[in-house]
C-alpha cells in the first residue's frame, strides 16, 4: 500500500469520524429543544442523517431557534446580618 493511500484511508475514516460525532450531538440537541426553526423536527432530524458534515453543520447555525435553560443550582440564601455581627469582626479581626 502507497502511502497516497493511506492518507486517503486515513482522512476517510477521520471524516466519518466526524460525522458520526456531530450527527449524535446534533440529534441529542434536536430532541432536547422543544421549537426549532421552520417547526418540523422530522425534517431536521433526515437532514443532518442523510447530508454528510453539512447537515449537522447547518442544523447548528440555522436550526435552533434560542438557547436551551440550564438547570443551575439554587442560590445560596444570605444570612441576615445584624449590628453585633459587625462589632464582632471589629473586634476580633477578620476570622
Amino acid at each position: 500500500m502507497s502511502w497516497e493511500r493511506a492518507v486517503l484511508i486515513g482522512l476517510l475514516v477521520f471524516l466519518a469520524g466526524c460525522h458520526y460525532v456531530l450527527a449524535w450531538y446534533s440529534l441529542q440537541d434536536l430532541t432536547r429543544r422543544t421549537a426549532v426553526r421552520g417547526g418540523n423536527r422530522t425534517f431536521w432530524g433526515l437532514f443532518i442523517l442523510i447530508v454528510p458534515l453539512a447537515g449537522a453543520l447547518v442544523y447548528g447555525m440555522y436550526g435552533p431557534q434560542g438557547f436551551l435553560s440550564r438547570d443551575r443550582p439554587p442560590r445560596a440564601t444570605i444570612a441576615s446580618l445584624e449590628e453585633s455581627d459587625f462589632e464582632d469582626h471589629l473586634r476580633t479581626g477578620p476570622r
